[in-house]
This record gives C-alpha cells, structure tokens and sequence, in this order.
C-alpha cells in the first residue's frame, strides 16, 4: 500500500446564522493534498468529537476541498480516508 502523506489545512471559523444572531456551532474547512501538493478529489473527511463520539462526514470535491458545518463546541478528531491509501488523523 502507498503511503499516503497528506496536508489538511483547516479553519474553524464561527458560522453565524444571522447578523443579529448568535449560534454556538463552528464550520471546519480546508483541503487535501498529497506529499506532491496535488489536490485528492472524493476523500472521505471526518470530524469525530471526542467528548461525544458524534461524526460528522464529507467528501472531498474536485479540488481536494471540504467543509464540515454545524459542529458543537469540543475537541475534535480529523480523519481523512480514501482507497489506496493509509488513514490520517489530526
């Protein structure tokens, strides 16, 4: 099996429902490359809260990104997966 190094870039930023409103959920975004920096389209992204054990999963686009929304407030675990390659976790 081909190791599969990869960078996953993320940013939690708040996302707020409304300008008057306040939520108290975060957005995790970012992207996934491989050691040659190519982007990997169709990678199963998870973040798993390790507190609670909720998931929350999304695929890679075609340009390697991603965006996990409505996460509660905790510490996360990022998995990354996709055929052919080892897992990661951040």
């Amino acid at each position: 099996m081909r190791r599969f190094i990869l960078t996953v870039f993320l940013g939690l930023v708040l996302a707020p429902a409304s300008t008057r409103a306040q939520t108290n959920t975060a957005v995790v975004f970012g992207s996934v490359t491989d050691a040659q920096k190519g982007v990997l389209p169709g990678v199963t992204v998870t973040a798993r809260n390790v507190e609670t054990g909720t998931e929350t999963v999304e695929a890679t686009d075609e340009r390697g990104r991603f965006r996990l929304g409505g996460l509660r407030p905790g510490t996360y675990d990022i998995r990354t997966d996709i055929q052919g390659f080892s897992s990661q976790v951040k």
